[in-house]
C-alpha cells in the first residue's frame, strides 16, 4: 500500500490511504472521554501527554498528564460506572500533595475541564 507524502502536515507528513480515512472506527466510552478532555487541553494551550506505563513505567500513572499556566494535573479517565483502583486514587493523591491538580473525569464532567483548569490555575497563583 502506497502512502502520499504532504509537507507540515499534523501525522508527521503522512497521508493515509483514502480506504484507511473512510473507515468507520469505534471508540470505547473512555476512549471518548478522553477525546473530549484532550479537545478542551489543546484549545487552552496545555502540555498533556499520555504516559506509557508498560516496561519501565510507573502504575497507576493518570490517564492524561500535562502542566497548564506552570502547573501539574493529572487526569484519570473513566467512563460509565467504572471507578479508580486503588493505585490510580494513590498516585492521585501524591500528585495533590505535591501541589499538582488531580481528577477522576468521566461524562458528567468532562466537559468542563476548560473552567475547572482555569479557575485551579488562578486560585494558584502567589
Amino acid at each position: 500500500m502506497r502512502v502520499r507524502e504532504l509537507p507540515n502536515f499534523e501525522r508527521g507528513g503522512v497521508v493515509p490511504p483514502p480506504e484507511l480515512v473512510s473507515m468507520e472506527i469505534t471508540m470505547t466510552p473512555e476512549a471518548k472521554v478522553k477525546k473530549v478532555v484532550t479537545k478542551q487541553l489543546k484549545e487552552l494551550g496545555a502540555y498533556y501527554f499520555y504516559p506509557a506505563t508498560g516496561g519501565y513505567g510507573k502504575s497507576g500513572v493518570p490517564d492524561i498528564v500535562g502542566c497548564y499556566k506552570g502547573f501539574f494535573f493529572g487526569f484519570e479517565c473513566k467512563a460509565g460506572k467504572n471507578v479508580a483502583t486503588p493505585l490510580q486514587e494513590k498516585n492521585l493523591k501524591e500528585i495533590n500533595h505535591a501541589g499538582g491538580f488531580d481528577l477522576i473525569v468521566n461524562e458528567e464532567n468532562m466537559n468542563s475541564i476548560t473552567r475547572v483548569l482555569s479557575r485551579w490555575s488562578l486560585s494558584k497563583r502567589w
